[in-house]
C-alpha cells in the first residue's frame, strides 16, 4: 500500500470515528473534544495524501 493511500485511509477513517463519536455520546463535552482533535487530525492526514498522491502524478 502507498504511503499516500494509507494516509488518506487513516484520514477517512479518524472522520468516521469522529463523527460515530458525536453520534454515539452527544451529551458529552470531553468526547466531543477528543472527536474535535480527530476530525482535525483526519483532515490533515486526508489533505498530505491529497498533496502526496498529486506530487507522484506530475514527476
Amino acid at each position: 500500500m502507498n504511503t499516500n493511500t494509507l494516509s488518506y485511509s487513516l484520514g477517512l477513517t479518524l472522520i468516521l470515528g469522529a463523527i460515530l463519536i458525536i453520534v454515539i455520546f452527544p451529551d458529552s463535552g470531553r468526547l466531543y473534544l477528543i472527536a474535535g482533535f480527530l476530525t482535525l487530525i483526519g483532515f490533515v492526514m486526508k489533505i498530505a495524501g491529497f498533496v502526496m498522491r498529486q506530487g507522484k502524478v506530475s514527476q
